[in-house]
Order: structure tokens, then sequence, then C-alpha cells
């Protein structure tokens, strides 16, 4: 009977080994080089066929493979690139082979609903981090799986990811709930990834020789709405930098957890602890099973040593804790906190306190709401003085009808004023606004200056913004340069902001010249202004009249009877202004560098492409030195202009030259002068040799016996003219002349003699 019994078994299987040889003799085999030959070969072939791979390629779409085909990587890498996964199996009779699958794309390398094997197969997951933060899987067992993947034998998974946004887990089962084994069996699986080396919640089956290692977790095998989570290790190891198994129950019911380790399987991790147990919230009929030497399950349902703990002390925010298994005793000590710092809040911000814990050192802040403004009214300028001496920073003055201030009115407050709609007028001969305080702000309304100087003068302020400003002077007192608002001298921060302001001039003497915006002798490195934007300058002189840091003006219309933008240093101070979709004009220039007694200093001046720059000359810049300088740099990026090398801004393309011809004189060579009409820039040639003079004799003095005479000869051409001496004539006698004898003196005259 028993020799009947082997002879039976021994027929069957040689018949079975019959008909699969039968089966894979009808077998076909396909070749790819290429991804497009791969879906051609793919097209041809049926279940249970073979593509065999002879190079190296790109798979660049998501690559769903729904036959029963072993694609042989036959030693080649294959890379799989897109956002979304790499290659997806569904079909119970797939299976992948012999090579590598490197992985740049995003979720997973491969995504399993059914397959029969992944053997021989190196899995690298190499994501860069675009688009973000990602948890990237090297295997996943998709949801909606209803066979899983039979074995996964000889399978190396690895990260190599360069970016610290990227999380990879290395063989995941995703709320697949089988009951039947979402993996048969993992035999030689060696898994390096920076999270979890496994993170399942399915029956896993058996996992022989195996090591698996991840940078937080080893093992994460969870359970969630009746799923049964079970892995079985046979001589594995297991390791991970925060625990080598974590045991979660999530929002569970009715499921189960088993875990079993034998005396060949090594579990570790580097903080030391081998089992984490975390219940996230109340849970119902949920069964955890460990078979693990020296642990046991609590009767609460954590893995927890079997025998004594290794308790750590109780610390601030944790309870004595099993440094092996996390089982804990007693409650945290709770924090010791003092104040350590402070930041009061202001009516911008929000405050913070911080605190400290003195035995640990850990902190934690606390938010100070902002403050809230304080109001007040005013009508008149003496309610303006009280409503004034009552704010604080931070508060709101509200003028509630328009009045005169005949002073010179200084804000030395936080506060903002807001003009409601309404005109104030300030008349002091010297100026009007002086704000000198950071968080001061001028909005909505009208300034009207009738006085002298400037309207407002700046030395510390927060922004004046929807504020026209109206520059009326009479010429009283004589001629007057007037200002609409002036960021003054001794200044440490300038202001923050000037947007949707107006400023002009009405004046009603021709005495008087106006520039609308002026940094008087700042030298700040930081912004005097720190933004312009929807700014409206008219004004007869300079529209700006800057030698400190401006910052940026966007918007603006900026427009002086004589020039648009005058930009100068003094003394080694930065002047710079950047423009940016501004109009910018003036009667003889658009803009003037102007460069007096400086050392050391600069000019930064810049317009974009949407910023215009046009005068009534048709001079658009002009530079000036009015000293010799040293070590100032001029820039200048302005579409169609370049600093030439002694520091000018000119046209960067072909000059608009005019010609003076300044004739030759009598002395002087005569010569050509040419003059850019866009830039100013200038040459002379043309040289005429002088004339020389033309004398000729307009005077003539004798010369006697008793005095010199002269000549004068004059230019006939300029009028020069120079004077010849002639000499004396001196006395000549002949014989003739001398008589023999003289005749007797007469009428008692003395004689003569010769």
């Amino acid at each position: 009977m028993k020799n009947t019994k082997k002879i039976l078994c021994v027929l069957f299987a040689l018949v079975a080994l019959t008909f699969v040889m039968a089966i894979s003799a009808f077998a076909a085999e396909y070749e790819a080089g290429t991804y497009n030959e791969l879906k051609t070969a793919m097209g041809k072939a049926a279940d249970g066929d073979i593509i065999k791979i002879t190079a190296g390629f790109v798979i660049p779409d998501v690559y769903v493979i729904s036959k029963g085909v072993t694609i042989d990587f036959n030693g080649n890498t294959l890379e799989t690139t897109n956002g979304y996964s790499g290659l997806n199996i569904k079909n119970a009779g797939c299976s992948l082979i012999n090579g590598k699958l490197l992985h740049t794309g995003r979720t997973c390398a491969i995504k399993v609903w059914n397959a029969n094997k992944i053997e021989d197969l190196e899995i690298e997951i190499r994501y860069n981090g675009a688009n973000g933060a990602k948890t990237i899987g090297g295997i996943v067992i998709q949801e909606g799986t209803t066979t899983g993947i039979n074995s996964i034998k000889n399978v190396y998974i690895h990260d190599t990811n360069t970016s610290e946004l990227t999380t990879t887990n290395g063989i995941q089962t995703y709320n697949c709930g089988l009951t039947e084994c979402a993996i048969g069996t993992m035999e030689n699986v060696t898994i390096d990834v920076n999270n979890y080396g496994m993170w399942i919640n399915a029956n896993c089956g058996t996992a022989t020789n195996c090591e698996i290692s991840g940078g937080d977790t080893g093992i994460l095998i969870w359970t969630k709405g009746g799923y049964t989570a079970e892995i079985n290790l046979e001589g594995c190891e297991v390791s991970g930098g925060n625990t080598a198994v974590a045991v979660s129950i999530n929002e569970a019911k009715n499921g189960s957890i088993d875990f079993a380790a034998d005396e060949a399987t090594t579990l570790e991790s580097t903080s030391g602890t081998i089992f984490t147990t975390t219940q996230y919230v109340a849970y119902e009929n949920v069964t955890v099973n460990a078979t693990v030497p020296g642990f046991e399950v609590s009767e609460d349902g954590k893995v927890v040593c079997a025998n004594e703990h290794n308790m750590r002390e109780a610390t601030c925010t944790e309870a004595a804790t099993c440094s092996i298994c996390a089982h804990k005793e007693g409650e945290a000590l709770g924090h010791s906190y003092v104040e350590t710092g402070r930041v009061d809040a202001t009516f911008e911000a929000e405050g913070k306190i911080t605190y400290t814990c003195s035995v640990c050192g850990g902190t934690k802040t606390e938010t100070i709401p902002k403050l809230e403004p304080k109001e007040y009214e005013a009508g008149t300028y003496n309610e303006l003085k009280t409503a004034m001496g009552k704010a604080a920073d931070g508060d709101i003055i509200k003028i509630t009808a328009g009045f005169v201030i005949p002073d010179v009115y200084v804000i030395s407050k936080g506060v903002t004023i807001d003009f409601n709609g309404n005109t104030l007028e300030t008349t002091n001969g010297y100026s009007g606004l002086n704000i000198k305080n950071a968080g001061c702000s001028l909005i909505n309304g009208k300034l009207l200056h009738t006085g002298r100087t400037c309207a407002i003068k700046v030395w510390n302020a927060n922004k004046i913004e929807d504020l026209e400003i109206e520059i009326r002077y009479n010429g009283a007192n004589g001629a007057k340069t007037i200002g609409g608002i002036v960021i003054q001298e001794g200044t440490t921060t300038g202001i923050n902001s000037i947007k949707n302001v107006y400023i002009h001039d009405t004046n009603t003497s021709e005495l008087t010249t106006t520039n609308g915006i002026q940094t008087y002798n700042c030298g700040l490195t930081e912004c005097a202004i720190g933004t312009m934007e929807n700014v409206t300058i008219d004004v007869n002189n300079y529209g700006m009249w800057i030698n400190a840091n401006c910052g940026t003006a966007t918007n603006c219309e900026i427009s002086g009877g004589d020039t648009g933008i005058l930009i100068w240093t003094k003394g080694g101070y930065t002047a710079e202004i950047n423009l940016e979709g501004c109009e910018v004009s003036g009667g003889n220039t658009a803009v003037a560098v102007s460069i007096n007694e400086a050392k050391n200093g600069s000019i930064d001046f810049a317009a974009d492409e949407a910023t215009t720059l046009e005068s009534t000359s048709g001079t658009i810049f002009t530079t000036t030195q009015y000293v010799a300088y040293e070590n100032v740099t001029v820039n200048a990026t302005v579409p169609g202009f370049e600093v030439s090398e002694d520091g000018k801004v000119v046209c960067s393309g072909e000059h608009n030259y005019s010609s003076v011809v300044t004739e030759p004189t009598c002395e002087a060579a005569g010569y050509t002068t040419y003059t850019c009409s866009v830039c100013s820039d200038t040459y002379t040639a043309d040289e005429v040799a002088a004339t020389g003079h033309n004398y000729i004799e307009t005077d003539r003095v004798p010369a006697t016996t008793e005095a010199a005479g002269s000549v004068t000869y004059t230019c006939s051409a300029c009028g020069d003219s120079y004077t010849e001496e002639l000499p004396k004539i001196e006395h000549t006698h002949t014989e003739e002349e001398i008589p023999a004898v003289l005749p007797l003196p007469s009428n008692g005259d003395v004689a003569k003699t010769a």
C-alpha cells in the first residue's frame, strides 16, 4: 500500500512537471530597449510571456501593467520619473525580476494591486523635493487589492534623497484590509530608508532573513477600522532611530494586531526603545498579540517588557518611562516656567512674552494682543494742542474742521493725524508741521502752506498718505525757496512711506521757487524715504532735490519747472533712487546729476523700461561737477544711457549734437563746441588759428630837445594798443653859427661866449 502511494506520488509529480514544461514551451519572449518598445512588446504579450529589457531607459508616465507577464530587467536599470508613481501592477501573474528600478518621481516606485513576485531587484528612491515635501514609498500594496503579492525576494530598497523635505518608507500596505496576505512571503529583503522601514496594516505573512531599517521606525504596524495587521519575523534584523517596532491603534473597532519574532530575530534602535504602543483614540474589541522573546502584551493592549523595566526618571513633559518598551508610570512633573523675555505689543503688531522652564530649559510663548488706539478730536488749533497733550504713541487725532496753525508745530509723538477730509493751513514764516517721531503719520486731507521754508519738515516719521500739499507763498520778505516735504538734516530714520500724495504750488510771486520733496544734507546710509507710491509733484523748480537714499518710487509723476529730479552728493553722502513706472519731466532737464565738494560718496539712479524721462528743452540728463572730487561713484541704470569714464550720465547710443562756433580772435584760436541736446555731453573741435593783430599808427607826439616823444599803435580789429617812445632831440651847432668876436653886451647884459 505504501509503495502504491509512492508510485502514485511520483506519477503525479511527472504529470505536473510535464504540464509546466508544456506551458513554458508556449511562453513567448519579447525584447525592449526603449519605452516605446516596451509599450509595443506589452501590447503583443499575453499572460505568462516574458519581456526582456535589453537596455536601460526612462519611463515618464504612470505605467500600468495589467497582464500576467514577467518583466526581466536583464541586469539593466529602468528609471520612473512621473509625479504620481512609477510602475502600477494589476495582474496576479505579473513579476519583476533581475535588475534595478530608479524612481525619481513621487508617491512610490511600485504600486501593487495584484502581483506574483518581485525578485532580484534593487529599488532606489531619489526624489529631489520638487513641488514641496513628499512621502515616497518603495513598494506600496494599494487599497483595493484582492490578492496582494505572493513573494518579495532578494530585494534591496533604499533612498538617496536630495531634499530634507522628503520622507521615505520601504514597504507599505495602504488601507488594504485584507484577511488573506497582502504579502505572502519576504525573503532576503534589505530596506534602508529615512522614515519607516515597513508601514503595514494588513497580513504580511512571514519575513525570513530580512534587514529592515528606518530612520524613525523599523516596522510600524497598525490597525484602523477592523483591519487585521500581521507579520512574522524569522531570523531578521529590525532597527530604527526612535524605535524598532511601533504598534499603533487608530480609530479601530474589531481589528487585531499580530506581531511575532523568533529567537534569531534582533530588534534595536538608536534611542534604545524597542517597542512603543500608541492608542490615538478610544478603541473597541481590538486584539493585540505579540510573540517576542522578552516581551508580553499588557492588559491595556500594549507590548511591554516581560520582566523588569528599564525606567527613566520622569521629566517635565513625560512620566517615568521604560527606555525599552515605552511603558509609563505616574505623571509628568510639569514645567516650572519663569518669564525670560518680553516684546511689548504695539498698534501695528502683537507682543510676545517668552517663558523658560527653570528645570529643563523648555520654552513657551504667550501672545499679547495688539494695542487698541484711543481717538481724540480737534476742530481748532487749541483743541489740536489739547488732544496732542493727552494722546500717546499709536493714538489717533481726528480733525473735525479746518483751521489755521500759526506756529511752527512740532509733533514729537507717534500719533496719526487724520485730516478727515479737512484742510489745515500753516502760515509760519519758518515752516509748517515738524515731525520728530518715527510712529507719526499724516493722512486723508489737505495741508495748505502759505508760510515759508517748507510745508512739512521731517526728522523721523511713519507715513504721509492720501494728502494734498499746496504751497501758496506770496513772496513776502523777499525771494524764498519753499519745499513741500523736506527730510531734514539730523534725521535718523527718515520716513517709511509717501503714498497717494499730491504736491503742487500756486505761488503768487515770481520771486518764489518751489521744490516738491527735498532731502536736506541727510547723509543717511539707510533710506531717508522708504517707498513712494502714486505721488504726483508739480512745482516750479525741482520736483525732487535729493542727496540721500530715497528707496523706490512706483507709479509717480514728478515734474519741476527747472528739473524733474536733481540728485547730488556732497561730503561722502550716498544719493540713490529707483524709479518704476514713473513719469519725470523738467523745463531744462529731466534729471540732473551734481557732484559738489564730494569725497568717497556715490550716486545711484535707476529707471525701468516703464519709466519716461522728458523735458521741454529736450535734455534728459545733465551732469555737473562743481569742483574736483575724489572717489565718487556714479551709477545709472537707465535704458538708452550709460556712465562715461569721467562719471557723467550720457547717451549710450548716438548723440544729438548741436554746434556753436567761437570765432578766432587776434590772440586766441577759434573752435566749435558740440553739445548733445539729450545728455549735455560736450566736446570742442575744428580749431582755427588766431588771426594776429593789425596795428596802425593812431597817435604821435614829436620829440623835442626838452622832452621825448611817442608813437601809439592800435589794432584795427580788437583795439589793443601799444606805445613806442621817441627820444629827445639833442642840440647840434655849426661853425657859421658862431661869430669870431662876440658883440659887447648892451643894456647891462652880460657877454655870452660859445
